[in-house]
């Protein structure tokens, strides 16, 4: 706390449900909700937080006891317990009508203008009564912190502090009920990138990977089929069919194939919510241990693509509700995952941001004594097929100009069109006549520069938007590659 400084206001105090609102008797540290706070004008110490359970969200705990279904209580920030809290125990709830806790001693620090999450976890009790099998709701009482100064201040109306909900809610299962095969997002699906194909023979990717959890089944679960769905467009936004782009798949399990009986590509419009590679599988073959995990990668074959298909994308989904598995009893999967955009292409780039920066600058013009923001971009450009020639030049837009680099500023995920702005692009890549280039199968970096001068003081972020590249060192007309997934090409919003 020697550290702090300023004198630090709430400014944010928001409450969301956990990823997975339903939860099983005899589960530990299941997330039930999240609070996340920020403060500005200095950096806070939160010392105490008071929550409260209640069931079938009543306002008080007439109906249903918390201290009858939940064993514990936890308090979690960037993966590890902060606090615990015994929640079986009448007497250590701090108001039994309202079914309320208090986690003191924190010492939790938040520094000035950064989001801190806290995550909330329940353990609960085993053999849980009709009326504790309901719907819960997970509230936030008050919150007390400390500046720098050392002067305490309790909030306990979060009204108005930040888009808050009311509270967080949640279900809780009879232990083993429905749930027994979930789809999870997995860390491995690749990340969003240009696929380089053939013009004339096929091309296989891994396009796709996502994990089957059966952690809660308590026999093995064997899967018979699912319905992948695929959504490809154009790079005009149109709905390309099934058969003009995937000719096969792949089903690798932990690296390992695995046999298929069948495998339809539907010739449904992809751009329509009924695009869909059926899969059945060879009976047997597809087998996932009880309370275990496997990987899924979906290893597409792709035809040739025609130069009409260039700049064509390509997303792949699956919904539980298109698993078809079966176990010793019922088996009803939930989840989802779904997959990164990617782009295929004969010849073109591949975009990787690498690096971001921001400084704040006084403004040097004599009509106002204000600041400018100065957002660096550095990104690698991959060249494939080609080489490929660049502007040294950078402007505000998405016009799809002659520009080497267009950019867009954003305040709160939405562009910003007032405000003035310079930016420069340079690059390690070499010089030929005026442009850039980057030879085939060659990496170089380029860096954006972008100095903004909003219109009114807030919190700007810029976005590399597309790159324009040439075909030649002088003359000609651009192509354009689109900066995907936009996330991955923003800065941090910073104050101006």
């Amino acid at each position: 706390s020697g550290d702090l400084s300023g004198e630090a206001d709430l400014d944010k105090f928001e409450i969301d449900d956990a990823d997975d609102d339903t939860i099983e008797e005899n589960q530990e540290d299941a997330e039930i909700g999240m609070f996340t706070v920020e403060f500005v004008d200095g950096d806070a110490e939160v010392s105490r937080l008071d929550i409260s359970l209640r069931g079938d969200t009543e306002t008080d705990t007439s109906d249903v006891a918390p201290w009858d279904a939940f064993d514990t209580v936890t308090l979690w920030v960037d993966g590890d317990m902060i606090a615990e809290m015994d929640a079986s125990n009448e007497d250590d709830y701090l108001d039994e009508d309202d079914g309320s806790l208090r986690f003191s001693n924190l010492d939790l620090v938040a520094m000035e203008d950064e989001e801190v999450e806290i995550t909330v976890a329940a353990t609960m009790q085993n053999g849980l009564d009709t009326e504790e099998l309901t719907t819960w709701n997970l509230r936030a009482e008050s919150l007390r912190y400390f500046d720098a100064d050392g002067v305490a201040t309790t909030e306990d109306e979060f009204e108005g502090i930040g888009d808050t909900n009311e509270h967080a809610d949640f279900d809780v299962e009879m232990e083993g009920e429905g749930d027994d095969l979930s789809v999870r997002t997995a860390t491995e699906d690749p990340d969003a990138t240009t696929l380089a194909l053939e013009d004339d023979m096929k091309t296989e990717y891994v396009a796709f990977a996502f994990n089957l959890d059966a952690g809660d089944s308590d026999g093995d679960v064997e899967v018979n089929a699912f319905d992948l769905g695929v959504n490809v467009l154009s790079s005009t936004s149109a709905a390309v069919a099934n058969t003009l782009i995937v000719d096969d798949i792949k089903v690798m399990v932990e690296g390992d194939e695995i046999s298929t009986d069948d495998v339809t590509v539907s010739d449904t419009d992809l751009g329509s919510s009924n695009g869909q590679i059926m899969v059945d599988f060879d009976n047997g073959d597809f087998m996932i241990d009880a309370e275990g995990e496997v990987l899924v990668e979906i290893e597409v074959s792709f035809k040739s693509l025609p130069s009409s298909r260039e700049g064509t994308t390509i997303q792949f989904s699956l919904d539980g509700d298109d698993v078809d598995a079966e176990g010793a009893d019922d088996i009803v999967t939930d989840g989802s995952a779904t997959g990164e955009v990617h782009t295929l292409r004969t010849e073109g780039l591949v975009l990787d941001m690498t690096d971001e920066d921001f400084t704040l600058k006084t403004n040097s013009d004599t009509t106002a004594a204000d600041d400018v923001g100065e957002y660096t971009l550095k990104f690698d450009v991959t060249a494939f097929q080609e080489d490929f020639y660049f502007n040294k030049t950078a402007a505000r837009g998405t016009t799809g100009t002659t520009e080497g680099a267009e950019y867009l500023v954003e305040s709160n995920g939405s562009t910003v069109t007032t405000g003035t702005t310079t930016a420069s692009l340079t690059s390690t890549a070499d010089t030929e006549g005026s442009r850039f280039v980057v030879h085939e199968g060659d990496t170089e970096t380029f860096t954006l520069k972008v100095n903004y001068d909003p219109a009114t003081s807030g919190f700007y972020a810029v976005q590399l938007n597309n790159v324009n590249y040439f075909m030649a060192s002088s003359g000609g007309s651009p192509a354009s590659q689109i900066a995907q997934p936009e996330e991955d090409f923003d800065t941090d919003e910073s104050n101006i």
